[in-house]
């Protein structure tokens, strides 16, 4: 009796359950599903009810993904969820589609998509990196309610075609974001066909020109004779990643027909046959050409450049650094990927940044990322920080010792940022002598070196804290352990003592603080 009793209260719940729901907007609802996790929360709760689970297709199915190998009418998405599918992502390999089994055409995938009213979104990932048949591409590009397209492979597929295809076989789509993020050191060859005739063949349409706001490529893929011939009066974000090329003209060349930047990032690893990254020639007079930039990142920055005298007022973001790092130039294994690259880092001297820093005068900025090699004009160039960019929030800054050097004038460094009087978080590498190799914990001693490292980075963090204003709530050091990097956040505690402020490690500031 009890047990038939449990059962009709369960039935009364549920029941009540969905009366509720059904008082609340659809849209409402459909809200609320979003927060629910996918497989722990939206999918157990639309096995409830039928009317349940009816209210919760639209966002359950929102999100799809498919196996690239297995895209054939038993595998593929049923017809009846179409209508809900919005991003769908292909997984896994597509192989060379020579099998004995009924796969879809590139006609069949493009008409189950176009039945798909509400898809915008695609991504590709693949796992080995053998890339996507030509006409498969072809197929989702020209997808006409495409709108973003993303990748974080290689889209070189190893069939061979009749032809380099010069054109898309019909009207690309009016694509707002392309995205293809590959892995910094993949060995050579880095340009390869299959990734640069897909964007080649999408920026030569007219409506691509207009439409696109987000670009992030490789730079070896980069379009650069389309940026100089075209308008791209929509694009906002333009991010390029990779190797230099040997020879390139100022950057300003490829980039002064996109008015409306606001996020211009060149993190381009230096080739031994060019120099360093400029934008304008000594002698520009011109205006600054993206008056509406507000994040700028320039890895190898050549202190000469007129382009910095002209930071326009909407730049909240500034980074000044090496890419990739400095550091990874001197340790194994990470060196052995550069130098099979062949790039180098000819990274500014304290002088040369402060000779950069020098033509800067930025008080909206509120973030700076600056990288260098000390000498005489170190103290020098942290004091110039302050005068030209005086409402900082954030400043990271990777410093290194000279060959020899040991002495780091770690109080100076605090006395000359103590004019931030708006700084809460300083980012900090120090370079010092008791830095433990990344691999030492492999070795018998690596916890006892990272043990007296900690220790010395903690006295760093006292000295700085007595010598920097208030609102410095936190000085974060990095820490290379292994494989990983992270970032050690010393949170900053003042009190009304004579002892000054003191601290402690703190790492649910991560968190708080969102250490990037």
């Amino acid at each position: 009796m009890e047990g038939a009793q449990e059962d009709l209260l369960q039935m009364y719940d549920s029941y009540e359950a969905v009366v509720l729901l059904d008082y609340l907007n659809e849209d409402v609802l459909r809200h609320i599903y979003t927060f629910l996790p996918a497989k722990e929360g939206l999918k157990p709760l639309s096995l409830t009810c039928k009317p349940i689970r009816e209210s919760c297709k639209p966002v359950l199915f929102s999100r799809s993904k498919v196996k690239s190998e297995e895209l054939t009418s038993k595998h593929f998405i049923h017809p009846s969820l179409w209508p809900f599918v919005q991003t769908l992502t292909f997984n896994g390999e597509w192989g060379d589609f020579t099998y004995p089994i009924p796969r879809f055409t590139p006609a069949i995938l493009a008409q189950a998509m176009l039945g798909m009213p509400l898809l915008s979104r695609v991504f590709i990932k693949s796992f080995r990196g053998n890339g996507v048949p030509w006409p498969y591409i072809d197929a989702i590009l020209t997808l006409p309610q495409l709108r973003f397209f993303e990748t974080p492979t290689t889209l070189h597929h190893h069939a061979k075609r009749g032809s380099t295809p010069d054109t898309l076989s019909s009207s690309a789509a009016p694509l707002t974001s392309y995205q293809q993020r590959l892995y910094d050191y993949r060995k050579p060859p880095r340009y390869r066909s299959g990734d640069m005739e897909p964007l080649s063949c999408l920026v030569r349409e007219p409506q691509v020109q207009q439409s696109l706001e987000s670009l992030i490529i490789p730079i070896e893929s980069a379009p650069f004779a389309d940026f100089v011939t075209s308008a791209w009066p929509r694009l906002r974000v333009l991010s390029l990643r990779g190797g230099r090329l040997n020879s390139m003209p100022p950057y300003l060349r490829y980039f002064s027909r996109m008015p409306a930047l606001r996020e211009l990032k060149l993190n381009v690893a230096h080739s031994p046959a060019a120099g360093r990254a400029a934008f304008c020639p000594i002698d520009w007079t011109g205006p600054f050409p993206w008056p509406e930039l507000r994040t700028w990142t320039v890895s190898f920055p050549d202190p000469d450049d007129p382009i910095y005298s002209l930071i326009p007022s909407s730049l909240r973001c500034l980074a000044l650094r090496c890419w990739p790092r400095h550091y990874v130039h001197f340790e194994w294994p990470d060196r052995l990927y550069v130098q099979t690259l062949g790039w180098g880092s000819p990274i500014l001297a304290a002088s040369e940044m402060l000779r950069l820093v020098a033509r800067c005068c930025s008080p909206h900025l509120r973030e700076l990322d600056i990288e260098y090699t000390e000498d005489s004009g170190e103290i020098d160039l942290l004091r110039r920080i302050p005068l030209a960019f005086p409402n900082l929030n954030r400043l990271m800054i990777h410093r290194y010792r000279q060959r020899g050097a040991d002495y780091i004038p770690i109080r100076e460094i605090g006395e000359s940022l103590a004019p931030l009087s708006r700084l809460e978080v300083l980012y900090l590498h120090l370079d010092l002598k008791s830095t433990p190799h990344p691999l030492a914990p492999y070795n018998d001693h690596g916890s006892e070196e990272f043990l007296r490292f900690e220790a010395s980075l903690l006295e760093s963090a006292s000295i700085i804290a007595r010598a920097t204003s208030p609102p410095l709530k936190a000085i974060c050091f990095l820490k290379r352990y292994t494989y990983l990097n992270e970032w050690l956040p010393f949170r900053i505690v003042r009190t009304d003592t004579n002892e000054g402020p003191h601290g402690y490690w703190d790492l649910a500031l991560r968190n708080e603080l969102d250490l990037i």
